[in-house]
């Protein structure tokens, strides 16, 4: 659980309670680089546990492999081999980045695999509930109640329509490409008086880029809150 903490410069939403930070990367190969066995074997050497059922491959196969493979507290370690996919999944952004930094080293010096130089791109997954003293149910609806668009749909439905929550995309980028930003931030379908429900995809060709983003997102949350409720 994290909590935004108050400072002059950004007042505080009530708390952003993170649900799960996923780090991942897609590679540019053709045929999938990384055997699950060896995979597992190279997570197991670094103090992963690893589930039961990994068969080994014979001399001329690879094993595919998709979801969960390897983890450790509050880790998890998967992949989806036909999609070209590894990631860790955390409970914080610093976790997700250790944990994914040091997936980096165990298959560059275990399986002389750099997934840098192989990279499509990197990605940030991450999901939040910010529990606000301000209805957000409230506070959206009265952010765009002057909304022209919405009037002009009122007037065609004849019915008064407002806006359930706020979507922010990459402008003039379509959503398949390397680099792509998606923030959903909606009141919360069983708690809508009292909770946000927020979700994020951040997408880059440059893992630094993606970094960074991830340091500053807790903060930029915080500031997006509370120009909603103000």
């Amino acid at each position: 659980m994290s909590e935004v903490k108050e400072s002059k410069a950004s007042p505080p939403v009530q708390e952003l309670r993170i649900l799960k930070f996923r780090f991942s990367l897609s590679l540019n190969d053709v045929l999938f680089p990384v055997d699950a066995r060896e995979f597992a074997d190279a997570l197991s050497k670094n103090g992963y546990s690893i589930p039961p059922g990994i068969p080994y491959a014979g001399a001329k196969a690879r094993i595919k492999f998709a979801g969960p493979i390897a983890q450790k507290p509050e880790i998890v370690v998967d992949g989806n081999s036909d999609r070209g996919i590894i990631g860790v999944t955390a409970k914080s952004y610093e976790s997700a980045i250790a944990a994914f930094n040091e997936l980096r080293l165990i298959l560059k010096d275990e399986l002389n695999i750099d997934l840098d130089k192989r990279s499509r791109f990197f990605e940030l997954i991450a999901e939040f509930k910010c529990y606000s003293d301000n209805d957000p149910l409230k506070s959206i609806n009265k952010k765009f109640e002057r909304n022209r668009t919405l009037r002009d749909m009122n007037e065609i439905l004849e019915h008064n329509v407002s806006l359930f929550g706020l979507r922010l995309t990459s402008q003039g980028v379509v959503p398949n490409q390397e680099e792509w930003l998606d923030i959903s931030i909606e009141p919360d379908i069983i708690n809508p008086n009292s909770i946000y429900s927020i979700s994020i995809i951040f997408r880059s060709s440059q893992r630094v880029v993606v970094e960074e983003f991830g340091k500053k997102l807790i903060p930029n949350l915080s500031l997006i809150i509370n120009k909603i409720e103000n």
